[in-house]
């Protein structure tokens, strides 16, 4: 797997979650705590292994405390791995597009969970 395909995935996953949060949220009801933390665990393991694809493509070395950090704290970690690891030309490309990707999944999740709110409002009586 590259990471592209995994960044897919990602999107993917990202994308089944808002539609599975907005499923619950359709019917009223809060999304289940297992589904929470199968989410949080497939996204952490796609982010950690885009990381640890992408450094072994540029030959960065990787560090125990960066590799945690990507784990717990990717918001922070993975700006500060792109910015380190990327040529003085494109450090700043880098960060663009990951703040991009940022958005992009947050429209990802929303946009997952939008045909059950839109079903929810067009059945819901006024």
């Amino acid at each position: 797997m590259n990471s592209k395909i995994i960044l897919i995935v990602l999107f993917l996953t990202l994308g089944l979650s808002g539609a599975c949060s907005g499923y619950y949220e359709s019917h009223h009801r809060a999304t289940p705590k297992a589904f929470d933390i199968l989410f949080l665990a497939v996204s952490t393991v796609l982010v950690y292994r885009w990381y640890y694809l992408d450094a072994a493509a540029r030959a960065y070395r990787r560090t125990a405390l960066l590799g945690g950090a990507v784990i717990m704290l990717p918001l922070l970690a993975l700006p500060y791995y792109l910015f380190r690891s990327r040529p003085t030309g494109q450090k700043m490309r880098a960060l663009l597009g990951y703040f991009g990707l940022l958005v992009l999944a947050i429209v990802t999740i929303v946009l997952g969970g939008l045909p059950f709110a839109l079903a929810d409002v067009a059945t819901t009586p006024r």
